[in-house]
C-alpha cells in the first residue's frame, strides 16, 4: 500500500516538475524534450511532456505521435493505437497520414488484432507517394498476413460481352444423314449483354506449425447478367437472371511438409451446392490433392488433381463424376517477369452418356514486372480440346477445339485501400463439328485487384 502511495506521489511530483519547468516553454521546445526523452529510453517522461502539449493543443499532430510512440514503448498498445488514430484524423498531409496509419497498424498487430492491423495498412496505402513506401507497406502487410489466422479475399467485376450465353454464331444447322435445315431459336444464338460477378473467399487457420497448416475455408460466387436492348428485343421472354449462376462451398484443407526440399503437400475435402437461374442445379462433394516442388530459386512445379461427385437437382441434369489432373510450372525470369504454364485434363462421366466427355487444355500467363505508364500488364493464351464419344446431334460424337487470347491491365497508380482497378480483354473462338456449338466471344472485364 505504501509503495502505491509513493508511486502516485512520485508521478504527481514528476508532472508538477515538468509543468513548472515548462510553464514558459514553447510547445516546440517541449516536443523537442519529449523526442529526446523517447530516444534516450525514457518513455515515461516523453509521454508526460507530450501530454503537456496536448493539454494546450489537443490536435497537435507531433505531440500525438510522440504520445503514441511513448505508450508503445511502455507496452500500452491500446493507448498507442488510440493516440495514433487521433493523429491520423488531425493530419494535414499524406505523409502524416501514412505515418500515423502505420503506427496504428503496428499497435493492433502487437495485441493480436491482425485483421484491424491489415485494414489500417490498407488505409496507409491510400497515402503512398513513392515505390519505397509502397514496398514497406506491402512488407508489413505480408508479415501481418502470415500471422493472421483469418484471410478474406473479395472480388467483383463487370464484363460487357457480345455472347453472354455462349450461343451459336450460326442461325441454322443440318443433322447428319438428313438433307433438311433446322433453324435455332433466338435464345440459342449469341446474346449480348453485361455480366456482373462477385466472390468471397475466407480461410481460417485451425492449427498451424512450422511444417503444417489446417484451414477451414468458405467460398461464395455469384454471377448474373443484363441483356442489351437488341438482345432483349430478340428474346422478350428471357432476362439476364435466367443465366444467373450461384455457388457456395465449404472445405477443410490440410497442408504439410512431408519431404525435405519439397514444398507442402495439400489435401482438401469440399462440399458445395450450385444454383442456375435461381433453382438448384447440383450438390457436390470433392476431394483435392496437390504437391508443390521448388526447382531452384526461380522455378516451382505444382502437380495435383481432384475427384468430384455431383448429384443432379434437375431432371434435365445427370449425376456426374469429374476427375481433374493438372501440372503447373511457375518461372521467374532474370528481369523478374513471371511466366506460368499449366496443362490439364478433365474427364466427366455422366449418367447420361451424351453428357460425358474428356477435355484437355494448355494455358500460359506472362506477367511483366516493369510498370508501363503506371500500370502492370499481363497477357495470356489458351488452347483446348473437348471430345464427346456420343452426342445427340451427331452420329460420330462431338469434338470442340477452342483458343483464347487475353490481356489484363492493373492500374496500381490509382489504388484505393490497397485495391486497384483492372481491365481485361479476352477473345475466345470455338470450332465444333456440331455446327451450333461453333461460337465466338469478345469480352471486356472491369474489376478490382488487391495490390498487397
Amino acid at each position: 500500500m505504501k509503495r502505491s502511495c509513493y508511486a502516485i506521489i512520485f508521478a504527481i511530483l514528476l508532472c508538477f516538475g515538468i509543468s513548472v519547468r515548462n510553464a514558459h516553454a514553447s510547445p516546440t521546445d517541449i516536443l523537442s524534450q519529449s523526442e529526446q526523452a523517447l530516444v534516450s529510453g525514457n518513455p515515461e517522461r516523453a509521454r508526460a511532456l507530450a501530454d503537456v502539449v496536448i493539454d494546450q493543443e489537443p490536435s497537435n499532430y507531433a505531440a500525438l505521435i510522440l504520445l503514441s510512440l511513448a505508450h508503445a514503448d511502455l507496452g500500452a498498445d491500446h493507448a498507442s493505437a488510440d493516440a495514433a488514430t487521433y493523429a491520423y484524423r488531425v493530419a494535414t498531409t499524406a505523409d502524416q497520414r501514412l505515418q500515423a496509419a502505420r503506427i496504428v497498424a503496428s499497435a493492433h498487430f502487437k495485441v493480436g488484432q491482425y485483421t484491424r492491423a491489415q485494414w489500417w495498412l490498407r488505409r496507409a496505402g491510400n497515402h503512398i507517394d513513392t515505390r519505397q513506401d509502397a514496398a514497406k507497406v506491402q512488407q508489413e502487410f505480408t508479415r501481418i498476413r502470415t500471422k493472421n489466422p483469418l484471410r478474406v479475399n473479395l472480388g467483383f467485376s463487370v464484363a460487357p460481352s457480345d455472347n453472354i450465353n455462349n450461343g451459336s454464331e450460326s442461325e441454322s444447322f443440318f443433322l447428319e444423314g438428313l438433307d433438311f435445315e433446322f433453324f435455332l431459336p433466338e435464345s440459342s444464338l449469341a446474346l449480348s449483354g453485361i455480366e456482373y460477378a462477385g466472390d468471397v473467399f475466407a480461410a481460417y487457420d485451425l492449427s498451424q506449425g512450422p511444417n503444417h497448416r489446417t484451414q477451414l475455408q468458405g467460398y461464395i460466387f455469384g454471377r448474373t447478367f443484363s441483356l442489351s436492348r437488341k438482345s432483349q428485343e430478340a428474346v422478350p421472354d428471357i432476362s439476364g437472371n435466367d443465366y444467373a449462376l450461384m455457388l457456395t462451398e465449404a472445405a477443410i484443407n490440410h497442408s504439410r511438409l512431408l519431404q525435405s526440399g519439397w514444398g507442402p503437400t495439400s489435401v482438401s475435402a469440399h462440399i458445395g451446392k450450385a444454383w442456375f437461374s435461381g433453382d438448384p442445379l447440383w450438390d457436390y462433394r470433392k476431394l483435392s490433392l496437390a504437391q508443390t516442388i521448388p526447382e531452384g530459386v526461380n522455378d516451382t512445379l505444382t502437380i495435383g488433381g481432384s475427384f468430384e461427385d455431383r448429384t443432379a437437382r434437375r431432371a434435365t441434369q445427370s449425376d456426374t463424376q469429374v476427375t481433374y489432373l493438372y501440372a503447373s510450372q511457375h518461372h521467374i525470369r532474370t528481369n523478374q517477369d513471371k511466366v506460368t504454364i499449366t496443362v490439364s485434363g478433365l474427364s466427366q462421366d455422366a449418367a447420361f452418356e451424351t453428357d460425358s466427355f474428356t477435355e484437355y487444355r494448355g494455358n500460359i500467363v506472362y506477367h511483366f514486372d516493369q510498370p508501363l505508364i503506371g500500370t502492370h500488364v499481363s497477357v495470356s493464351g489458351e488452347l483446348g480440346y473437348k471430345n464427346y464419344d456420343e452426342f445427340t446431334l451427331s452420329l460420330d460424337g462431338r469434338r470442340d477445339r477452342y483458343a483464347s487470347l487475353g490481356g489484363t491491365v492493373v492500374f496500381d497508380s490509382i489504388s484505393y485501400f490497397g485495391f486497384a482497378p483492372t481491365v481485361a480483354l479476352t477473345a475466345t473462338r470455338t470450332e465444333s463439328n456440331v455446327t451450333q456449338f461453333t461460337t465466338s466471344q469478345l469480352q471486356a472485364r472491369v474489376g478490382v485487384q488487391s495490390t498487397f
